[in-house]
């Protein structure tokens, strides 16, 4: 399983121990039909998550700081839900695991009590699960590392045969196109090993679904489920009446009087975090749905300014409402019991910039309902809000100003509403900003069929700015997990292009592209591309041979160079694309496109 984020991988390994731990123990109960092998999933993410190896989850193990263990990103037994203590991390330099100390639990009461779950690379490497979550950065790895070649095909293993890839969607721009070059080599290395995967892609927003997926994955698309004879019920799914399911309302709010965007949030936000006090104050699910107002942000530098918003301005006209609410109802005979009091706000964020540990505690106070201890009062959001959390509790939102896409309004505003309790959504709009115009113009007809206004992908993986950085990447990437003799990192050396079965490779390679991007004008440059990097690589071996040097992949050993090798790759700023090795190779998918400042000057008439 793909995910582009790397909390929302998080999120779902979660979600995915409970299953495993069921089929587990349903195999343990039923050894002789289901095999020996026991079922396991496993979280394989950037180190910046996750511990990458032994070591580092020994170290941090030993450090016996219970705050240090986010990077083990599971806190509990999955199928007990008793918390976990240090004890319960069992590392060594050779090795991690989870296991459970509950004697009442299925697991922790058996013999040496380990869960069927690991989130450390090397014990992924070790043992590969039967499921494996991950992002796609982790493509990347494939070109300079050989441990991922355990997943594909080692000691019996079998390769995945069924990927399943979600919020399709996300799988566009400048990511789109490098991720749809390693899927080229992903499929290749399969194709070789005569496993033909069934792909399964999951979106609620997308459109020309069937280029990006030819493009993605070089297959023909089926949609499902399959649309069916009435409209309304489907088999599938099935419209229901909004008085048994009462969804979600969305309100346009432009206020035409104040001099900045940051006025009318203050009017917005102080009466909507008031409100659900005054008006449920006896009715504790109405109140605890309405209580946690969600704040949606398009940019960092928004969400900055709107956090210094919250703490000053809007607790003073908060003051101010209940001050006059307070005088109206002083006459009332039970004034006491409904006098509105002080609110303090406990104020989160949610962004990319902080630690997936920050953003994840913030998810678990969510859950939080008002009375209890840490619950949010405010959670001001980025698009990172869009994708993945799922608590039901939420149901009121603020989207400050109209997001770029449809696809991100959709995804974003849908986060509340979810349970029993409707949903609201209020859309603050800017009078400066003419797109906020338009869209409030148009606010019924536009929100009638917002899905027909969800526009369309776009990756472009064959084009010449996308080869440049990565064509290399993918026949290395391919021979490397698919020829014999080349998997090692100092096996760069034995690469021979006459060889029968890197002929092979290297055709298999080129059908990949083409089934993927009819125009031959650009796949004749593709196949080009593909050729030089193997002359290049040929060349490379012969000065090595010439000089009495030896070719790796990679010729840094734990962080040093070994200045005895010849290097194949390089680091992706030392070097410049398309010339001769080391070939400047990605690490990550995080940051594909340089930032550049571009200075402007007026000229003179």
């Amino acid at each position: 399983m793909r995910y582009t984020l790397r909390l929302l991988s998080s999120q779902q390994f979660l979600r995915a121990t409970k299953v495993i731990c069921a089929l587990e123990l349903i195999r343990k109960e039923n050894v002789s039909e289901l095999g020996k092998d026991q079922f396991s999933v496993g979280l394989w993410v950037g180190g910046g998550v996750t511990p990458n190896t032994f070591y580092q989850a020994f170290k941090i193990k030993r450090e016996d700081d219970i705050d240090r263990f986010g990077p083990f990103i599971l806190h509990e037994c999955p199928w007990c839900s008793v918390t976990f203590k240090a004890t319960n991390y069992v590392s060594t330099e050779s090795s991690f695991h989870f296991t459970c100390s509950n004697k009442h639990c299925d697991f922790g009461s058996v013999e040496g009590n380990i869960l069927p779950c690991n989130v450390v690379d090397e014990a992924l490497y070790k043992e590969p699960p039967s499921l494996l979550i991950a992002t796609v950065d982790k493509f990347a790895r494939l070109t300079w590392s050989d441990k991922p070649y355990c997943f594909f095909n080692k000691n019996g293993n079998r390769p995945p045969e069924l990927i399943i890839q979600d919020e399709l969607h996300l799988i566009s721009g400048a990511l789109g196109s490098i991720v749809g070059l390693y899927e080229v080599a992903i499929d290749s290395i399969l194709a070789n090993l005569k496993v033909y995967p069934k792909y399964i892609a999951s979106t609620a927003t997308i459109k020309n679904a069937k280029e990006q997926v030819k493009l993605l994955f070089g297959r023909e698309m089926n949609i499902f489920p399959p649309s069916g004879l009435r409209e309304n019920d489907s088999y599938f799914a099935r419209t229901i009446s909004i008085n048994k399911k009462p969804g979600r309302m969305y309100v346009g709010f432009l206020d035409h009087h104040s001099k900045s965007n940051k006025e009318s949030l203050v009017q917005i936000a102080s009466t909507t975090l008031l409100a659900p006090n005054v008006l449920f104050s006896s009715e504790q699910d109405l109140l605890d749905s309405w209580w946690t107002q969600v704040v949606y942000h398009s940019s960092l530098r928004e969400l900055g300014v709107n956090r210094t918003v919250y703490q000053e301005n809007i607790p003073k006209a908060m003051e101010k409402i209940i001050e006059r609410i307070n005088t109206i109802n002083k006459n009332n005979e039970d004034f006491s019991s409904k006098k509105i009091p002080s609110r303090k706000l406990n104020i989160k964020t949610l962004n990319g910039n902080q630690s997936p540990k920050h953003n994840q505690t913030v998810f678990d106070h969510l859950d939080l309902s008002k009375n209890q201890e840490n619950s949010v009062d405010v959670a001001l959001c980025t698009e990172l809000i869009s994708v993945g959390v799922d608590v039901d509790r939420l149901s009121l939102m603020i989207i400050n100003g109209q997001p770029s896409t449809t696809a991100e309004y959709i995804q974003a505003s849908s986060r509340v509403g979810r349970s029993d309790i409707p949903g609201l959504v209020f859309v603050n709009y800017y009078r400066s900003q003419s797109r906020s115009l338009s869209h409030y113009e148009n606010f019924k007809s536009y929100h009638d069929s917002f899905y027909r206004y969800v526009e369309p992908s776009s990756i472009t993986p064959f084009t010449y700015q996308a080869r440049s950085r990565a064509i290399h990447a993918v026949v290395i990437s391919t021979i490397r997990h698919s020829v014999t003799g080349l998997l090692s990192n100092h096996d760069a050396i034995n690469f021979d292009p006459e060889s029968d079965h890197i002929k092979r490779v290297i055709k298999q390679i080129k059908n990949r592209c083409a089934q993927a991007n009819n125009n031959k004008a650009v796949i004749s440059e593709v196949n080009k591309n593909i050729d030089d990097v193997v002359n290049t690589w040929s060349q490379m071996i012969s000065i090595s041979k010439t000089n009495r040097r030896r070719l790796a992949y990679d010729n840094k050993v734990n962080g040093e160079i070994d200045k005895s090798l010849d290097s194949l790759l390089c680091n992706f700023d030392d070097g410049d694309y398309f010339n001769a090795p080391p070939w400047p190779t990605l690490n990550s998918m995080r940051n594909i496109e340089n930032i550049s400042a571009i200075e402007t000057k007026k000229l003179n008439e």
